[in-house]
């Protein structure tokens, strides 16, 4: 019985990681999908943990790669939301990384009060 339930919360791990790697779009966090499941199936929900711990440093260079395209802040800021909004519609940002993103520029943008 314990072997089922270590069973099924690897295959539980094992799903959650490679449908969280597709929706930000990434190939690698540390491992490759088939290798994400490959540890699953190896050492269970624990690989679950290390993914979580290696996903947090992919995440902030997703993001800093995307300021790269997009440009820096001495760009105007329509320019860049402009280039954000392009990279979301080609398919080369996932929406996570992407509101990131714009809650960034929503910051730097100064608010017009009447």
């Amino acid at each position: 019985m314990a072997w089922m339930i270590w069973s099924l919360s690897a295959a539980i791990a094992a799903f959650s990681i490679v449908f969280d790697m597709r929706r930000l779009m990434i190939n690698r966090v540390g491992l490759s999908r088939m290798g994400w499941v490959a540890a699953c199936a190896c050492i269970g929900p624990l690989a679950g943990g290390a993914y979580l711990i290696l996903r947090r440093g992919a995440r902030r260079k997703l993001v800093e790669a995307v300021w790269r395209i997009a440009g820096d802040p001495l760009q105007p800021v329509d320019l860049r939301r402009a280039r954000l909004i392009a990279l979301l519609g080609s398919g080369l940002v996932g929406t996570p990384v992407f509101q990131t993103c714009m809650k960034q520029l929503d910051a730097e943008r100064p608010s017009v009060r009447t």
